[in-house]
This record gives structure tokens, C-alpha cells and sequence, in this order.
């Protein structure tokens, strides 16, 4: 049994792995393996640990994210991303996409629309279905790193849930 707070260095690694990652689509995998297992841990600790846990995380972006990313069913975390690489056009106009250091050359990694998942997701593939529309505001689209890191920030240091 690891401690919480080993956890989230572990977790802290794998997201700097995903990062430096770049295009290396096997190395992308793992990292992103990883972390999706230390976020489930830390999930499962707030639920144990914090009273109203699930309450909270309906309230935060980070919770948010938590909860659609471990809402989906049956679909591995890396199934749900997609290097879209360096284009000669960013994602401009929305700010939220890329900022300072969470640009990573040659690693432009997102989430995907729910369109564009083989087979397509379905408000139905989400437990509970209320995750779906938290996958539609707060992942589809955007820019992995930050999301995660938002999740984690959640689960590690957040002002709702207290620190580990």
C-alpha cells in the first residue's frame, strides 16, 4: 500500500513523462496508463476520505474532469486522446488550448470528440450518465496536459477537498 502523497509524485512523473513523451505513441500510452491509475488511486482515497466527495467533484472543473475521464466505461484513457502534431495553424482563438509551459514540441495531444472514438461515444457509455456532459465541457477538445493537471490539482491540493 503506497501513501497518498506517493501517489501524487508518481502521478506528478507521469504527467512530466506525457510531456516529454512527444511523439512517441507507445511512450504516450504508458504515461498516459500511469497516470490514469494514480488519478483512480487518489479518486478512490478523496471518496473514502473526504465526506461529500462526489458533491464536490460535480462542483469543479477539476472534479470534473475526475469524473469523466473514470466515467467512461470500458475504454482505456488512451483510446480517448489523439496527437493532432505541430500544425502551422494553432488552436487559436481559444485561449484555453495551449498557454506557456504546457506546449510540448512536436506533442500536441487532445481529447477527442466523442464522434471521433471508434465506436463513437454515447451518453450511454458514461456511469453516471451526468459524466458525459462533463467529458463534452471539459475535456473533448482540449489540450490533454492541462486537463490533467487540473485533475490532479483536484485531487492533491484543491481549496474544496484540502490538502493530501
Amino acid at each position: 500500500m503506497f501513501s497518498p502523497q506517493e501517489v501524487s509524485s508518481d502521478l506528478d512523473a507521469a504527467i512530466g513523462r506525457l510531456g516529454a513523451a512527444g511523439a512517441d505513441i507507445e511512450e504516450q500510452r504508458r504515461a498516459l496508463q500511469v497516470t490514469s491509475l494514480c488519478l483512480r488511486v487518489l479518486r478512490g482515497y478523496r471518496n473514502a476520505t473526504v465526506a461529500g466527495y462526489p458533491a464536490k467533484a460535480d462542483q469543479a472543473a477539476g472534479g470534473q474532469a475526475v469524473e469523466a475521464i473514470f466515467g467512461l466505461r470500458g475504454k482505456p484513457v488512451y483510446d480517448l486522446v489523439v496527437d493532432v502534431g505541430s500544425r502551422s495553424q494553432l488552436h487559436y482563438p481559444r485561449e484555453d488550448l495551449l498557454r506557456g509551459d504546457e506546449v510540448v514540441p512536436g506533442s500536441y495531444l487532445i481529447w477527442r470528440q466523442p464522434a471521433d472514438v471508434v465506436p463513437p461515444l454515447l451518453p450511454a457509455h458514461f456511469v453516471p450518465p451526468k459524466a458525459f456532459g462533463f467529458y463534452m465541457s471539459r475535456l473533448a477538445g482540449r489540450m490533454v496536459l492541462p486537463t490533467l493537471q487540473n485533475a490532479r490539482d483536484f485531487l492533491v491540493s484543491s481549496v474544496t477537498l484540502g490538502s493530501l
